[in-house]
């Protein structure tokens, strides 16, 4: 049992001028006043944890009461019934602190935070061209205004000076613009850079901005009538610049450029009239089964290398200057200068306008014939089949309408 000190007033230990350590005593147990040879005089906590001698201390007399000593350690002592060290406890809460103060009052950009977003969203993000058309609007539209505000301080008026520029005559882009600041700043208040509500939401912005809706008609990508399409396909069927021979394979099967782009030998089942379209280049990441009619499977042929036996990896159509993948504008400058005023994307729309009109294949048999996913969960649950005979029929009868030369 440790030695019971009567305990000292603050008068009495005002009296004290002896160097060194002075108990307190009473229920301060380990409280002492420290004289040193200047005469200045401080609170130091003295106690034992692990076998191991401590001292704390606890400011100097001149600041802190001998009430406010004694509070203070006994809060301490509490801690070393506990087996906490108080010198270690204060460390943590000190440091602690410290962070704290410098969330609060450090600056977060919004242009700094934009960039910080993109570069942690774009692994997910499976087309390469979106993190940069990320970068380039807010570059375009945003940075201008509120790049260098902190993110705490935007409001909703920042935000309409954004859109109001760009919402009646550029509507898509204005919409896209709104949406990236407002996951920027919403990534903002999850980490604790900003506490109130987010000004670029749409709710936000409802008393602010016309409804998109009201001002904004959506345009379709271009599509030529399906009715002419034949005519187009007889040329692109002889040509031999590799742009309008993807084309034709393009609208042979009714598949985007991307997967038409990338496609490889390796990925063609000749025997078996199919090619097999990896998750990668697909829009839904599911691998797809594309049937192949016989006038799909006469073209490919045509394309083989002399050796017959390309490399598995060796893209069908390839670019004549660079040895790579063809890029995204060489199959709409083919069209530009063959259909103006078209899109590549559009002879989907031509192929499912035929369809719909020309055949009495159901719904879903078109929409699976395009990769679209059409099917709920449940219902995917059930319908596992890719309907892949069904589908070769469709397009037998789609390659028998373009080209009726080659009828099989």
């Amino acid at each position: 049992m440790p030695k019971i000190i009567a305990s000292k007033t603050a008068k009495q230990l005002e009296r004290i001028n002896k160097i060194g350590y002075t108990a307190v005593g009473g229920d301060a147990h380990g409280l002492n006043i420290y004289i040193k040879l200047s005469g200045l005089r401080s609170w130091v906590f003295r106690f034992s944890i692990n076998r191991k001698r401590c001292e704390m201390g606890l400011g100097l007399c001149a600041d802190v009461s001998l009430t406010e000593a004694r509070k203070l350690a006994s809060d301490a002592r509490e801690l070393v019934n506990q087996g906490i060290n108080p010198i270690d406890k204060r460390k943590v809460t000190i440091q602690q602190t410290i962070i704290k103060n410098e969330t609060k009052y450090a600056t977060h950009l919004f242009k700094d935070l934009a960039l910080k977003y993109i570069d942690n969203k774009s692994p997910e993000w499976r087309n390469h061209k979106v993190a940069p058309q990320w970068r380039e609007t807010l570059k375009t539209y945003a940075f201008p205004i509120i790049g260098n505000k902190d993110v705490k301080d935007i409001t909703v008026h920042d935000i309409v000076e954004v859109l109001s520029p760009i919402w009646l005559v550029k509507n898509s882009t204005a919409t896209r613009v709104r949406g990236r600041m407002e996951n920027v700043i919403d990534y903002a208040i999850s980490a604790g850079y900003r506490s109130a509500a987010n000004p670029a939401s749409q709710k936000a912005l409802r008393a602010h901005l016309p409804k998109a809706s009201k001002i904004h008609t959506i345009k379709h990508h271009a599509a030529l009538p399906y009715d002419e399409v034949p005519a187009l396909m007889n040329f692109l069927i002889d040509s031999t610049v590799v742009s309008h021979q993807a084309l034709a394979f393009t609208i042979l099967t009714a598949k985007r450029s991307n997967e038409i782009r990338g496609a490889c030998w390796g990925e063609i089942d000749f025997d078996n009239q199919l090619w097999s379209i990896p998750a990668t280049r697909m829009k839904n990441q599911r691998p797809h089964r594309e049937p192949l009619s016989p006038q799909a499977i006469q073209f490919l042929r045509g394309l083989l290398p002399k050796s017959d036996h390309p490399s598995p990896t060796e893209l069908i159509f390839m670019s004549p200057y660079k040895g790579v993948k063809l890029s995204d504008m060489a199959l709409l400058e083919a069209l530009k200068h063959l259909k103006p005023g078209f899109t590549v994307h559009g002879f989907r729309s031509s192929f499912r306008q035929w369809s719909a009109e020309k055949t009495e294949y159901g719904h879903h048999i078109c929409e699976m014939a395009l990769a679209h996913s059409v099917l709920t969960n449940v219902e995917l649950a059930y319908q596992r089949s890719d309907l892949l005979e069904k589908r070769r029929s469709l397009m037998e009868e789609w390659s028998n309408y373009i080209l009726p030369r080659l009828n099989y």
